[in-house]
């Protein structure tokens, strides 16, 4: 796992491997969330709530962050919305692309 920051970030879940979001969800007393990167519309929310699954807004111009989505801004549909991951994701964790090592060239340094 990624170190984690209010910034969300891209990262395979280590028990499906597959392509999730993972962040804290506050800046005080925050917890770790990994949630599915597929935007849900008003229906697909709802199906997970009604599943058990917490929802977060993705919003931000420059910066990225979460905020949770409840009774009071569950009308709002400005910013995607994701729900918290449930294995098997809906994304492979091919979608991610291989690290690359910036030394890979087997030639001397001089």
């Amino acid at each position: 796992m990624a170190r984690l920051t209010l910034t969300p970030q891209p990262d395979p879940c280590p028990r499906c491997g597959a392509l999730t979001i993972t962040c804290l969800d506050a800046p005080v007393a925050a917890l770790p969330i990994r949630l599915d990167p597929v935007p849900l519309d008003l229906a697909a929310e709802l199906a997970a709530r009604l599943a058990g699954r917490a929802t977060y807004m993705l919003t931000g111009h420059w910066t990225l962050r979460v905020v949770q989505r409840d009774t009071t801004n569950m009308h709002v549909q400005r910013w995607p919305v994701l729900a918290t991951h449930t294995c098997p994701g809906p994304v492979p964790a091919t979608a991610l692309p291989p690290p690359h090592d910036n030394d890979t060239d087997d030639d001397p340094p001089f």
